[in-house]
């Protein structure tokens, strides 16, 4: 699944393919927080130092762990919790 932890340095490789670095990236945007659309945010926030930008319920949710979530409760927790 994308999003996971473990996909973070695919990601990290597939910027510096394009040319870029990743200390490049100012802004992660994360579109909700669920474990394959946020789950390695915060690896790639502390490798990039880039500000981590969710809506105030997707924040919450990360700073969660994911857990509590409307739909799963807590059957996919995030790896890492959202640092505000």
């Amino acid at each position: 699944m994308r999003g996971l932890d473990e996909s973070a340095p695919q990601i990290k490789a597939n910027i510096e393919a394009a040319g870029f670095r990743l200390t490049d990236v100012r802004y992660l945007l994360n579109s909700h927080a669920r474990l394959d659309q946020a789950g390695g945010m915060a690896r790639l926030k502390a490798w990039s130092g880039a500000q981590l930008v969710a809506s105030q319920p997707n924040a919450d949710q990360m700073a969660r762990g994911g857990r509590e979530d409307f739909a799963l409760g807590d059957a996919l927790p995030l790896p890492a919790r959202h640092h505000r």
